[in-house]
């Protein structure tokens, strides 16, 4: 599989997206998979759904060039939790997995607990 990396940071603070890839490295590499692109949002608020890394990492997996996302948590992806759910069923339409260097927590149980939560028909 190959990964693409997700790091974020509200302020900018190269230190700690340097800490953060690293973390997200290690984690791919643990898994077993490739490390493909990395996508940088330094200085950007996670509740904007309009952010430069976010928006490269989106084409990037609509064009297939990663099978999972690696972040370090999912407060990196986003703040907002309504947009973070919209970004796993994104990843979920695509076949895309979402992993967490710092939680275990994966894309899998959220799909459930997002699925569990639809009023039913």
């Amino acid at each position: 599989m190959i990964a693409a990396l997700y790091l974020r940071s509200a302020v900018s603070d190269d230190d700690a997206i340097a800490e953060q890839h690293r973390v997200c490295a290690a984690h791919a590499v643990a898994q077993g998979w490739r490390i493909g692109e990395i996508f940088i949002d330094n200085g950007v608020s996670g509740v904007r759904d309009d952010r430069p890394g976010i928006e490269a990492l989106r084409d990037c997996l609509q064009e297939g060039r990663a099978s999972v996302v690696v972040a370090e948590d999912g407060a990196r992806v986003c703040r907002d939790v309504v947009m973070l759910g919209e970004f796993y069923g994104f990843c979920d339409a695509l076949g895309v997995e979402v992993s967490y260097a710092r939680s275990s927590v994966s894309s899998f149980d959220l799909k459930q607990l997002l699925e569990m939560q639809r009023p039913s028909v």
